[in-house]
């Protein structure tokens, strides 16, 4: 996900939409209870 920001927003050539997808439908909806924990402990201090 790191490198893929720059890739898709500056038109570098080679862009895989696939892997795109796969990152929005898999990865990103994983790392929502993390960034709530997060939050959770943020609030907390």
């Amino acid at each position: 996900m790191a490198g893929m920001r720059d890739k898709v927003i500056h038109g570098y050539f080679g862009v895989d939409i696939k892997v795109v997808w796969d990152t929005v439908t898999k990865r990103i909806p994983g790392l929502k209870p993390l960034v709530e924990k997060m939050l959770e402990e943020l609030e907390e201090k």
